[in-house]
């Protein structure tokens, strides 16, 4: 029965409430709806994100995780090593038709004359040839990345060119430097750009038979006791507009003395491997490879320490003068 009356009371406020909302005026109503309190703004998605990322944490900490879990990151794909250069390179021989014995160069003193210099050396050549002598030098590449040198003859001789005849030929008398006109440090190479002297020797033949070819030693000035001299530090060969360099190695025999030609490990096959930087030819390939594993490997001839190996293959085979 109390409960029937407690109904029935509320009932009775809920329907006075209702009539008296109505009976208010329009303007006043407005104003409570306008009073009461309005829905949140819907959220970003990058709240909903970070409120999701807070539950899955709390869920999956007491054991549970949503039925739904957050994306993962992309794994990143692992980083590839870089390739490793070949333990054992290749140097392929080539014919060079015109060439000059760097060790023959020689500062003769002009008599009467003092620090006046003859330069003189020996050339080899199988075909007539144009030899270009230049001073103060420097090597440049154009735009299609063939290589030539640059003289500013504002300041130093322009290149002297020469007919070199076929045969072995000594050049001597025909060209001459006065040192004296030029700083020590331009003489002694200090600035590491400008040679001081650069011979280049061009072979002449018919260029539908085969490739150009030139061939270019670079010389510095040094002093030896009271006197100067002139000393060649690198070779370069260039064929095709492709430049190399050129290196001297010991050991390579071409002798008919099969001794001579076996490797010094195994006696058995043909050495062709060069041990840098020493460049003596003393192995096969085989025991190359052999010798690279070892902890601290030491060339077997000099003893010195290898730093790298040189496969030499003949010109022959490679190149049949064409």
């Amino acid at each position: 029965m109390g409960n029937c009356i407690g109904k029935d009371n509320r009932h009775r406020q809920s329907q006075q409430l209702n009539q008296n909302f109505n009976a208010q005026p329009q303007q006043q109503q407005q104003m409570q709806l306008q009073s009461q309190p309005q829905p949140q703004a819907q959220m970003t998605a990058a709240q909903t994100a970070f409120i999701y990322q807070s539950l899955y944490q709390t869920h999956a900490s007491n054991g549970r995780q949503l039925s739904q879990q957050p994306a993962r990151p992309v794994p990143q794909q692992p980083m590839q090593p870089p390739p490793q250069e070949p333990l054992i390179k290749t140097a392929v021989g080539m014919k060079c038709y015109s060439s000059i014995n760097k060790n023959s160069i020689k500062l003769i003193p002009k008599p009467n004359e003092p620090n006046t210099y003859s330069i003189e050396f020996e050339i080899v050549t199988t075909y007539e040839s144009h030899m270009t002598i230049y001073f103060f030098a420097q090597e440049m590449v154009d735009i299609k990345g063939i290589p030539y040198f640059y003289v500013d003859t504002s300041k130093y001789p322009p290149p002297q060119f020469y007919k070199i005849p076929v045969g072995n030929q000594n050049f001597q008398n025909l060209c001459f430097i006065n040192t004296a006109q030029y700083k020590i440090d331009e003489l002694f190479f200090k600035n590491k750009q400008i040679y001081p002297i650069i011979v280049e020797i061009l072979p002449i033949y018919d260029l539908n038979l085969m490739p150009p070819q030139s061939q270019a030693t670079y010389f510095i000035f040094s002093r030896t006791q009271e006197n100067l001299s002139l000393k060649p530090i690198r070779q370069k060969f260039t064929v095709s507009g492709v430049s190399y360099e050129l290196m001297e190695i010991f050991g390579s025999s071409k002798e008919n003395d099969e001794d001579s030609r076996e490797c010094i490990i195994c006696m058995a096959e043909t050495k062709n491997t060069a041990v840098m930087p020493c460049a003596h030819v003393c192995l096969c390939e085989a025991c190359a490879l052999l010798i690279q594993k070892e902890a601290k490997p030491k060339c077997p001839i000099c003893r010195g320490k290898i730093k790298g190996y040189m496969k030499i293959e003949a010109a022959a085979e490679k190149n049949d003068g064409k």
